[in-house]
């Protein structure tokens, strides 16, 4: 099942001197490695951690000290025939399950006490050591007819670099205000953080708001810790995930298919406006591409490669996507669709590889462990999100009801909108209103040559894994939709339906080109301008969405309501004041009315309870106190002359939409020190 490999770096002072014999079953230093000596030290340490962390319930610590101490004596002692070596790596992961059983447990109700930070880090030694274990096990290649495997070199790295300071500058640059107006949804995600950042949250391994996995929530808390309660920190974590899906989209388009076509892949998700618009709000859909990606980007290296790292990387993957947004559930479905394809093509090299894909599973597990642990132990937090969803709700009913359709029908008809979604219709969700389709016009024939000739060179296992893929997908997500076809459940397909872009693009350039007449002695140059072309053609593909999504979505069409933008407006300006004054929002929406608190999560998310509404109590409060700023939704224009006349000296702003004038808030701000 697996070797313990000697480590060519470890310490010369743990050599024994030349001509010294080790004696049998004394410690022989030359055999172990510095992970294989680390790993037993982690176990011991973190059972001393869960002893103070369940006192109550001290054998989870000592059960894990104890097997610490025997997974120490196995790694010192002098190497043994393979089969001996077994139980070392096997008692390891053990040892990271069961340092992990207590939180999937809650052991004593320790999450709920215990500080969260610690918490995560005896999750993340649990994971260690499970890892460390892995990387020992035995490499077994499968044959996947994959482009040969190298090394990243110096034209991967400058692709690479020019790669990630494109696609960063068109997601982080006016990150606040682009897109503007912030969604409900992208307070709701920065509250939480925010909790999770004060403390005022515990548990990291539960779920929370809609029932999304609170881990993610704390990761964020640490970027709220670190630069501050700041709107371009809410959607900073979005931004960083939609950059690295980028790079493994140009991985995985690498891996399967060569370094041309990468570089195309690579171009059109740089400046793909979908992947440009989740990456730029404070939600955690980007998620779904990211995730997705590197899993299938690792699986299908440590197929070709058999290296066991990649099979941990791509465990790591797919169970950490599972904290995130729900369309990560299909994950799992696309590895098992992926590891049938594998089977087909190498079935022999599959089951010689049995033990790394073991190894890959009890990385799934040990990631997941503590999730795991809170959804059987609380069966709601995940049928509450299923009863959301189509299938399982009543909307189901009613609609078919009301369509006169059968529920296999309409289905169908669910799963024919996602998949026209693509190149037909527009989104119809709340997050995007291109008023297009998720593949611009001008990329759609490419996107279709592409699927015409995966579908035609099906044979490789590669074209048959990226089949499968945008398949089980686009089923699963449609069958999740409670209404027409929307960006957002989909986000996991969309980096399948950028590589099949990339290879229209690249077939069709190559058509041309082999279409001119050459002269006889300029033959050779058929691929050459053949890839100029498809070059050509993938930049100004990527310039016309970067365009369209900067300079006519993002001015020319509303992202939110009216109220919204105004609140993200209010919200915006008492982050660049600091909150040094008095802030009162006076409107019907979104307020109540007797005790002034506001329900807008932007507003929430920037100021907490320090900013109310026009309350007479809020009022009589602001009197003889300056700064104060007034928000006065249109709703309520008309209490613009009493505030002018208990609060004389301010001025005036009134703020219009950008895309059409609209009036959608005037401001009143009176910031002279003068008292009443």
């Amino acid at each position: 099942m697996s070797t313990d490999r000697a480590d060519a770096r470890v310490s010369t002072e743990l050599q024994p001197e030349a001509g010294t014999r080790v004696e049998s079953g004394a410690f022989n230093p030359r055999a172990v490695s510095v992970k294989n000596l680390i790993a037993p030290l982690l176990a011991i340490y973190g059972g001393q951690l869960m002893i103070a962390l369940v006192p109550k319930q001290q054998y989870w610590g000592i059960a894990v000290v104890a097997g610490g101490l025997l997974l120490l004596a196995l790694r010192v002692q002098k190497r043994r025939p393979a089969l001996a070596r077994i139980p070392a790596d096997a008692l390891q992961i053990a040892l990271g399950l069961l340092l992990g059983l207590p939180l999937a447990l809650n052991a004593d109700g320790m999450k709920l006490w215990a500080p969260a930070e610690q918490s995560i880090f005896v999750w993340f030694l649990s994971c260690s050591l499970v890892v460390l274990a892995v990387l020992n096990f035995d490499s077994r290649q499968i044959r996947l007819g994959l482009p040969p495997l190298k090394r990243v070199d110096r034209w991967d790295t400058l692709v690479l670099v020019l790669l990630l300071v494109g696609t960063a500058f068109l997601r982080l640059s006016n990150l606040a205000t682009l897109p503007l107006g912030f969604d409900p949804d992208e307070g709701s995600f920065g509250t939480f953080a925010v909790d999770a950042a004060m403390g005022l949250a515990k548990d990291p391994f539960a779920t929370g708001w809609a029932t999304h996995p609170t881990l993610q929530f704390f990761l964020n808390g640490a970027l709220v810790q670190l630069f501050g309660r700041t709107f371009t920190v809410m959607r900073l974590p979005s931004a960083i995930m939609g950059t690295l899906a980028v790079v493994a989209i140009y991985a995985f388009a690498r891996v399967g298919y060569g370094r041309r076509l990468a570089i195309l892949a690579g171009i059109l998700a740089m400046g793909s406006d979908v992947l440009i618009q989740f990456s730029r709000l404070g939600v955690n859909n980007i998620s779904d591409a990211l995730f997705m990606t590197w899993t299938l980007v690792a699986l299908w290296i440590a197929g070709q490669s058999g290296k066991p790292g990649a099979y941990a990387v791509a465990g790591i993957s797919m169970a950490l996507g599972q904290y995130y947004y729900f369309g990560a559930r299909a994950i799992p479905f696309v590895v098992a669709a992926t590891l049938v394809v594998w089977l087909i093509a190498d079935w022999r090299g599959v089951l010689r590889s049995w033990h790394l894909l073991l190894g890959f599973l009890a990385v799934v597990l040990v990631v997941m462990e503590p999730l795991i642990g809170h959804w059987l132990r609380n069966a709601g937090s995940v049928s509450e999100h299923m009863f959301l969803t189509l299938p399982f709700s009543k909307h189901l009913q009613e609609q078919t009801a009301r369509l006169n359709l059968a529920v296999p029908l309409f289905i169908w008809r669910q799963i024919r909108d996602s998949l026209l979604v693509f190149t037909v219709l527009p989104d119809r969700g709340s997050f995007y209103h291109p008023k297009q389709a998720m593949v611009h016009p001008a990329s759609a024939p490419f996107f279709l040559i592409g699927l015409l000739v995966t579908f035609a060179r099906w044979r490789r296992p590669i074209n048959q894994g990226v089949l499968v893929w945008t398949a089980i997908v686009l089923t699963l997500g449609s069958v999740l939709l409670n209404d027409p076809a929307t960006f957002h459940r989909l986000l996991g397909l969309v980096p399948a339906v950028i590589v099949l872009t990339a290879i229209g693009i690249d077939e069709a350039a190559l058509a041309v080109s082999q279409a001119i007449r050459w002269p006889s002695s300029a033959r050779d140059l058929t691929k050459l301008a053949g890839a100029a072309m498809a070059f050509v053609a993938a930049g100004l593909l990527a310039a016309t969405t970067v365009n369209y999504y900067f300079r006519i979505y993002n001015v020319r069409e509303p992202f939110k309501p009216p109220v919204q933008e105004a609140v993200s407006l209010a919200a915006l300006e008492y982050v660049q004041l600091d909150g040094q004054g008095i802030f009162l929002l006076c409107g019907r929406e979104g307020v109540d009315a007797d005790s002034g608190k506001i329900y807008h999560t932007p507003i929430v998310y920037a100021a907490g309870q320090n900013f109310n509404g026009c309350t007479p109590q809020a009022l009589a409060q602001a009197k003889g106190v300056r700064p104060v700023y007034f928000y006065v939704l249109p709703d309520q224009q008309d209490k613009l002359p009493l505030l002018r006349a208990e609060f004389p000296g301010g001025t005036l702003k009134d703020y219009q939409r950008r895309s059409d004038g609209l009036k959608i808030m005037t401001r009143y701000a009176v910031a002279a020190s003068s008292r009443e």
